[in-house]
């Protein structure tokens, strides 16, 4: 059986990132409906959260504006990161498709976060951006929808992805022990909902919980970015957070490595 770290030079990492994005806009109709669903999905969020306001006061750290800004920048960032890889490798595994990718002189999570990447290259420029433009038009200017921290956000955002990509591949290598692939991976996306701050603010949940939170990698999946966009805090307050966020990615990368190794170990592929 062929090691999961066989060689994946950088030439042919990127090779596969523009791959991944070229095949994303392979079909011009589907990036055109899909980016005009999501704002019909914003301004449903705006005019609940209306609502909401209209019963009961909203947090005085939280209005109206802020909060609409704050899930609209969820669900981009959700629509950018959300690449569904545990899917896709349980797909490749419960299909036995897996078994070509082992012949090839490839490292198999490399590959994969080259697609993932492509993909989230691609969902940022037609869909994230002309977002964003649409957020500003409706909330009356760009100045007010630019992030307070670019360099903080993009590292937070970064940080996000890698972490996301990881839980996901985690699930997805599950398929080599169990065939309820699917609900794991729906499992995890509700979870990361909740506890990545895209159903309701970190902010506003039991302060036991917030404690709780703050330990585990979840909060710089969603909430941690949108943090970054929303509140002009200086480095020395970010340097820490982004710290913290980057070695849950490296740890759950060794994570993965490890388990993916110990299930390469127990597969048998039949005919060869």
């Amino acid at each position: 059986m062929p090691s999961h770290r066989t060689a994946f030079p950088g030439s042919a990492f990127w090779t596969v990132v523009r791959l991944s994005a070229r095949e994303f806009t392979a079909y011009p109709s589907d990036v055109l409906l899909e980016f005009f669903t999501y704002p019909v999905a914003f301004l449903g969020y705006y005019f609940f959260l209306q609502a909401i306001a209209g019963v009961n006061p909203l947090p005085p750290d939280l209005p109206l504006e802020r909060l609409a800004l704050y899930y609209s920048l969820g669900w981009l960032l959700r629509m950018i990161f959300h690449q569904r890889t545990d899917v896709g490798m349980g797909s490749l595994i419960a299909q036995g498709d897996i078994a070509l990718l082992l012949l090839r002189p490839l490292d198999i999570s490399r590959w994969m976060l080259a697609q993932a990447l492509g993909q989230a290259a691609a969902r940022a420029l037609f869909y994230a951006g002309p977002g964003i433009v649409l957020l500003a038009l409706f909330g009356g200017g760009l100045g007010e929808y630019l992030p307070a921290n670019p360099l903080v956000f993009c590292l937070a955002a970064a940080t996000g992805f890698l972490i996301l990509f990881e839980l996901q591949m985690f699930i997805g290598a599950l398929s080599f022990f169990t065939t309820l692939n699917f609900q794991m991976s729906w499992t995890l996306d509700m979870l990361m909902r909740l506890l990545a701050g895209l159903v309701v603010p970190l902010s506003l949940l039991p302060e036991a919980l917030q404690s709780a939170l703050a330990w585990l990698p979840f909060p710089h999946v969603f909430s941690i970015p949108i943090r970054s966009w929303i509140e002009p805090q200086p480095l020395v307050f970010w340097a820490p957070v982004l710290l913290q966020g980057g070695v849950w990615a490296a740890l759950l990368h060794l994570l993965n490595r490890r388990f993916y190794g110990f299930a390469l170990k127990r597969l048998d592929i039949f005919g060869g």
